[in-house]
């Protein structure tokens, strides 16, 4: 097995499925664009399932190597922003419809998409929170395990383009969304340090940086 050829096929399948869904994608149209043969192509995956689930446990792996390398900012509050919108930024590479076919017709695989969300987010999620609450940012008389749902069923609808469809995944109306669910569950402490985090988020990047 040449691992550059695997690398290769994952790579292209993964641009594929990411742009036109998985079930308009098949083996062909992979092995076609790479110019290899149907053998090569199944002396790396057994199937096309093993394909989905390889690309799909790479793609939370790169999330979730990405959110421990850099979850390091100065409060709870920073870290929840970049949090959201790097999983804004991630989730954008792919269609919706990459995510539903998922969910449809290969519920296994979404399975991993769920246990990323109840583990490994929910963990970091209720750390963030709990950290809030001891600096006096977040308020201390609700349930964080319900807040983390409400959360996530937003987010959810969010990527999965069922809440505003036509709307881009990085137009201001959802930071407007993100700041509203902070404001919810903050102190008066917590408010200002959320309404100072907003005042720049309209500004460019390289902007925001120098703050």
């Amino acid at each position: 097995m040449s691992v550059d050829i695997k690398k290769r096929i994952l790579e292209e399948a993964q641009k594929r499925f990411f742009r036109y869904g998985i079930k308009s994608v098949s083996v062909d149209d992979i092995i076609q664009a790479l110019a290899i043969s149907k053998k090569t192509f199944y002396e790396n995956f057994t199937n096309k399932n093993e394909l989905v689930e390889e690309i799909a446990q790479h793609f939370l792996q790169q999330i979730t190597d990405k959110i421990n390398s850099t979850l390091d900012y100065k409060n709870p509050i920073d870290r929840i922003i970049f949090l959201y919108t790097f999983l804004l930024e991630s989730f954008k590479k792919c269609n919706a419809v990459f995510l539903y076919d998922i969910k449809k017709y290969y519920p296994d695989i979404f399975l991993v998409f769920d246990e990323f969300k109840d583990n490994a987010l929910k963990n970091i999620f209720i750390d963030l929170i709990r950290e809030g609450q001891q600096a006096g940012i977040f308020i201390e008389d609700f349930d964080i395990e319900v807040i983390f749902k409400i959360h996530m069923k937003r987010f959810n609808n969010i990527i999965e383009r069922e809440l505003l469809p036509q709307k881009d995944l990085f137009d201001p109306v959802f930071n407007k969304i993100m700041k509203i669910s902070l404001i919810g569950i903050s102190t008066l402490k917590g408010h200002r340090i959320i309404e100072e985090k907003f005042k720049y988020q309209n500004l460019p990047k390289n902007e925001q940086e120098k703050i």
